[in-house]
């Protein structure tokens, strides 16, 4: 009897370390196969150009292809929700910016917060006021004399009805005292496009998304709506410099679906980081005047909580809450 049961213990012992064997082989392997990084916006945006910068160095880190998928619509709405039903395996991540926050409140059919895992933050852009540059607007208090004038006459471009780029403006109308026509598109890009085209007047779309347009003569930035001057454009105001208290930024952060295991989640916070210490890495994103902001997996899931509060009390004080569907 004695034997028997010294033989079950070992037998038993033996099954264990298997399992914890194999345990620790199934998470030693990931990834095994490409990585779905969603972006749910058009091209052209910040956080397509986010997702387009971190690919290839995410790919190396990885050992995986890290593969970029575009899914606009609905102001990021339709491309957040997928991401939501996909399954929590670390084969599909996805971009998480401001204006997927905000749409938690100003979307009839909202995501939610609770159902994506922050992986990590990546980066921030400041929010400007800028226009065409065939337009007569040479400072920001030319621009807010005429639009005061002319109630609703700007057409100032933005991603989508209640997300980022629509906040942005709608908080500086609130801050200056102006009125201007809101116009939406399926993202950044496309409105970017519409008023380096002259077919916008405006927009409050931030630095990083303009740098392009802006250092081809096409859009001219009237100033930024950050605490001090950008590094990049020194010889451009801040808002509160000119009187007009405002300060805003679009910030850009990678997720998960929930339920996602902490240790895949950790395999690509790691990855993440690494990837943002690279030079080559730094440069792209200063080059367009991003700027690099790594938060951890811990720490952004956190201040999204505290930022989620605010932007709650944002959108109410905008009167942007929209009803969800039943």
């Amino acid at each position: 009897m004695k034997t028997h049961r010294s033989r079950s213990t070992v037998w038993t012992l033996a099954m264990l370390a298997i399992g914890m064997a194999f345990a620790g082989a199934a998470q030693a392997a990931y990834p095994q196969k490409p990585i779905q990084f969603v972006v749910p916006w058009a091209p052209g945006g910040a956080s397509g150009v986010m997702a387009q910068t971190m690919a290839k160095p995410l790919s190396e880190e990885l050992k995986q292809p890290v593969v970029v998928v575009y899914k606009p619509g609905a102001t990021g709405v339709t491309g957040t929700l997928e991401l939501e039903k996909s399954a929590p395996d670390g084969y599909t991540i996805a971009t998480y910016s401001i204006s997927q926050a905000l749409t938690q409140y100003t979307s009839p059919n909202p995501t939610s917060l609770a159902n994506v895992v922050p992986i990590a933050e990546v980066m921030t852009s400041s929010a400007t006021l800028s226009v065409n540059a065939n337009q007569p607007f040479k400072t920001l208090k030319e621009f807010i004399d005429y639009a005061k004038a002319n109630p609703k006459k700007i057409r100032n471009g933005n991603s989508g009805k209640g997300g980022s780029n629509h906040i942005f403006a709608e908080a500086f109308d609130a801050a200056a005292g102006t009125q201007q026509t809101h116009v939406p598109f399926a993202g950044a890009g496309p409105a970017i496009t519409a008023i380096a085209g002259g077919h916008l007047e405006a927009v409050c779309i931030p630095v990083g998304d303009l740098q392009p347009m802006a250092r081809a003569g096409k859009i001219r930035i009237l100033a930024v709506a950050a605490d001090e001057r950008h590094h990049q454009l020194s010889d451009i105001p801040t808002m509160r410099e000119l009187g007009v208290n405002l300060v805003i930024d679009n910030w850009v952060g990678i997720v998960a679906p929930k339920g996602t295991p902490p240790e895949i989640v950790d395999i690509l916070d790691k990855a993440i980081k690494r990837s943002l210490e690279r030079p080559d890495t730094i440069k792209a994103f200063n080059s367009i005047g991003n700027i690099v902001l790594y938060r951890n997996s811990k720490t952004f899931a956190e201040w999204l909580k505290g930022h989620d509060a605010q932007i709650r009390t944002l959108t109410e004080n905008l009167g942007l809450r929209a009803t969800p569907k039943k």
